[in-house]
């Protein structure tokens, strides 16, 4: 019996470890492409590890190079073209791709008619192009055809990418502004809202949880109503209040509304906790004479740790991702958070991939430190539900 047991304790933990390897792929592959160079972000196949490709030069050092061009597994040949706009141009193709006749050789491009080349030298184990630096004018690439063989795959995770996303372009950045600018807005708006959110929730929580007051599971069941109203429908109505009290392109919009309750999940969540707490801490605090406000901070906000920090971890995660509310209201691009530069450097940066990955993990790892730093207090949380009177 127990070993049986075993065995299907054995595959759950199989089909977890699986899932979460799934899972784990969109993660893995940001890191790996904020550590590459950009030519490798587009290699085919792709690549998993970092790498980038040193060739030996005349003198037997190995140089960096950029593959500009692949032939594996079957003979290649490196031609010239004799006629034509390209004359004189030097490439290599596939042996497939050279046409014989007449004793002359000939290569179809992008024009309709093959062109007619030189043959210079045959690959039959096929053929890597690479640029290298000219070794009289190191500013300017030449190319080199070169066996597979010949190429050196050498581990060279890119550090310098994340620099380059988190500087301004004076500084060899990326966007206008720094990086850091973006990321101390966010923390700003995020932090506030955490704030505003566990104490205004929490106190609403507490008045439905414990006080007794006519309309009070109508009034509840009002505010839980507001969950099913989308956030479409409010956006205009709200922002022309916003615009009327100029206060758009502030982050009043996007802290205020805090300090309100407006989270109506927020509220229902500590109020299921508060209403598991008994209620003989309440008579016994009021007997020391604690009055209802110092009842709800003294006493059940620290018994409460756990819904607390639940709601923060739940607050720090949708205001630290929002996208929509700065997009509606920030128009300064030094008001940005991290969601919208993002984005902004998607739009002048779109085949910096490695960039953009770079940045993208500047932006996903407070993410995962602040749930990892929270993940035992949702377990204590569950456990203390089981708290009777």
């Amino acid at each position: 019996m127990r070993g049986a047991f075993g065995v299907k304790r054995l595959f759950l933990y199989i089909i977890v470890l699986a899932g979460a390897a799934v899972f784990m792929i969109p993660l893995l592959w940001t890191v790996s492409t904020a550590l590459k160079t950009k030519q490798a972000c587009f290699s085919v196949p792709p690549q998993w590890i970092p790498r980038t490709y040193r060739v030996r030069d005349e003198s037997g050092r190995l140089v960096p190079a950029s593959v500009t061009l692949r032939i594996e597994g079957r003979p290649a040949v490196v031609v010239r073209i004799k006629e034509g706009m390209r004359k004189d141009q030097t490439l290599g193709v596939a042996q497939s791709d050279l046409l014989s006749r007449d004793g002359r050789h000939y290569v179809k491009l992008k024009s309709p008619a093959p062109v007619e080349v030189e043959v210079l030298r045959r690959m039959p184990a096929g053929l890597v192009q690479v640029k290298v630096a000219d070794p009289l004018k190191p500013e300017r690439a030449i190319d080199r055809f070169l066996e597979p063989h010949e190429l050196e795959a050498v581990f060279d995770p890119q550090l310098d990418n994340f620099r380059k996303a988190w500087n301004p372009l004076e500084k060899g950045g990326t966007l206008p502004q720094p990086f850091y600018r973006f990321v101390l807005n966010t923390y700003t708006i995020t932090i506030i809202n955490i704030i505003g959110q566990t104490l205004s929730c929490s106190l609403v929580a507490y008045g439905f949880a414990r006080f007794r007051f006519r309309g009070r599971k109508a009034l509840f069941l009002l505010l839980l109503s507001t969950m099913m109203l989308p956030a479409q429908v409010t956006m205009i109505p709200v922002y022309l209040i916003w615009n009327g009290v100029r206060l758009v392109d502030t982050f009043a919009p996007l802290t205020i509304p805090a300090f309100f309750a407006q989270n109506a999940f927020f509220v229902f969540l500590l109020r299921q906790f508060f209403m598991t707490v008994p209620r003989e801490l309440d008579e016994a605090a009021m007997i020391d004479g604690c009055g209802p406000i110092r009842i709800w901070w003294q006493i059940l906000m620290p018994l409460c740790k756990p819904a607390i920090t639940t709601v923060a971890v739940l607050s720090f995660i949708s205001h630290w991702d929002d996208f929509v509310g700065p997009l509606i209201y920030l128009n300064d691009l030094r008001n940005y958070t991290v969601s919208i530069a993002l984005r902004l450097f998607q739009d002048q940066q779109a085949t910096e991939f490695n960039l953009l990955m770079a940045a993208a993990l500047i932006h996903i790892v407070p993410v995962l430190v602040v749930f990892f730093l929270a993940q035992r207090y949702f377990v204590k949380g569950i456990a203390m539900t089981g708290i009777k009177g």
